[in-house]
């Protein structure tokens, strides 16, 4: 196609295309390079076949792949060569049509990295190949379960946190669950996602043993490499070996799905069973003072101490346990719906009075860590227990300073103070 032929040589590609090999694929290749040199100016020379072709310079896993359709597109039947600026001297001819294809567009890919991002470390953007992405319907509201998946994936295959993608906002794609609920979110969610990453993990050291001739159980994933232990000398960079998976003769994917459903017992007759596959406890010690006049409790101190299995991510254990102790807090002291005739008497934050941050008392928190087996790296559940344990707790400080045993929050000034009135008047009958 002589149009073609002359479009191309107006873009510069016109000594690749009169190549004896490009008669009958100018219009594919043309189409290629015309989109290539649209991306960005600055190039990059690529030897291909009997001709030079300038390709630009983007993201190299993008460009690999245009190299890639274009060594499709020729058949096989050109000599692959790359190298920088396209002087003959930086040109490093290799591989024919006898030698696997997929072999060499390995090579292709790692020359293209190398020119891009020359020796980078692996903290650099180049890395493209290692990304990982995990599909979950476990939403995040704010708990920080985005944060927690995260770091179990990478604590297992042995990339940043910043590598990993998470898809949890479609539930037209997203796999079924029952909803962020029940201090479930990081046992059940993150017990998957750890499973998941497992299982990622042993398909990838299993391709490294035979590449390295290395037993798998002597491998593990650390800083972008698959190395060897116990000294953790590398093998080989984790993306260069799931590009060799990718394009081998029977090519491979690391894709893996979980799905975690806790081992439970349904409520027998005699009313005993056991739902759960881990438990959490918590002893929370709260120090107050009591205005006999006015029946003013003021908290001081909240001292908590909790089972958590194991830390994950510490930041969001403090702030989940935080302000789980002010829900607490706004149950046991102020927080009541009024409703009379089926009419919310007091519908506003006026009158339904919830704790603000002067309300706020000392905090100390204390983590034990005891290792759940079911858990995801040992953690366990943790949400719902400063919630339902620091009203007790004020209750039974009050209980402590005055004498008088309160059964029914909020206890109120109102409720305190009467309280206090009855039991002096009492004894002075």
């Amino acid at each position: 196609d002589m149009q073609s032929i002359i479009l191309a040589d107006k873009l510069g590609y016109g000594e690749a295309l009169v190549g004896e090999h490009f008669t009958d694929l100018v219009e594919p290749i043309t189409s290629t390079l015309m989109f290539l040199a649209r991306l960005i100016p600055e190039t990059r020379d690529i030897k291909l076949g009997s001709g030079v072709v300038n390709l630009p310079v983007y993201h190299p896993a993008m460009l690999a792949g245009h190299v890639a359709m274009m060594d499709q597109l020729c058949d096989g039947r050109f000599i692959w060569g790359i190298g920088p600026g396209g002087q003959p001297s930086d040109i490093e001819a290799f591989g024919n049509r006898e030698i696997d294809r997929n072999a060499k567009m390995v090579e292709v890919f790692d020359q293209i990295m190398e020119i891009w991002w020359g020796e980078a470390p692996y903290d650099t953007k180049g890395e493209f190949f290692s990304i990982s992405t995990m599909e979950t319907y476990m939403p995040e509201i704010g708990q920080g379960i985005d944060a927690v998946i995260c770091q179990l994936v990478a604590e297992e295959l042995g990339i940043p946190m910043g590598d990993i993608t998470i898809v949890n906002n479609d539930s037209a794609i997203g796999p079924w669950d029952v909803g962020v609920h029940a201090s479930r979110t990081t046992f059940i969610a993150g017990n998957s996602a750890h499973r998941a990453a497992l299982k990622a993990k042993a398909q990838i050291l299993e391709f490294a043993s035979h590449r390295a001739n290395v037993a798998a159980e002597e491998l593990e994933l650390a800083g972008g490499h698959v190395v060897q232990q116990p000294d953790g000398v590398p093998v080989v960079k984790l993306d260069k070996l799931l590009r060799e998976m990718h394009f081998k003769e029977d090519s491979e994917l690391v894709m893996v799905t979980d799905y975690y459903e806790p081992p439970s017992e349904p409520i027998a007759a005699d009313n005993t069973g056991d739902f759960s596959a881990a438990y959490s406890h918590a002893v929370h010690v709260a120090e107050i003072e009591v205005d006999c006049d006015t029946g003013e409790i003021r908290v001081e101190k909240i001292t908590s101490v909790q089972d958590v299995g194991r830390v994950v991510n510490e930041m969001g254990l403090e702030a989940q346990i935080e302000g789980g102790i002010i829900m607490g807090l706004g149950f046991a002291l102020s927080e009541e719906l009024q409703i009379v005739d089926g009419i919310v008497r007091n519908p506003n934050f006026r009158d339904y009075k919830v704790p603000t941050a002067p309300e706020v008392p000392e905090l100390e928190l204390h983590f034990v860590e005891t290792e759940a087996k079911s858990g995801p790296l040992g953690a366990k559940g943790i949400a719902e227990l400063p919630t339902i344990v620091i009203a007790p707790a004020v209750a039974n400080a009050v209980y402590n300073a005055l004498g008088i045993r309160f059964l029914k929050p909020p206890l109120v000034p109102e409720k305190v103070a009467r309280a206090v009135w009855e039991k002096e008047h009492a004894a002075a009958e």
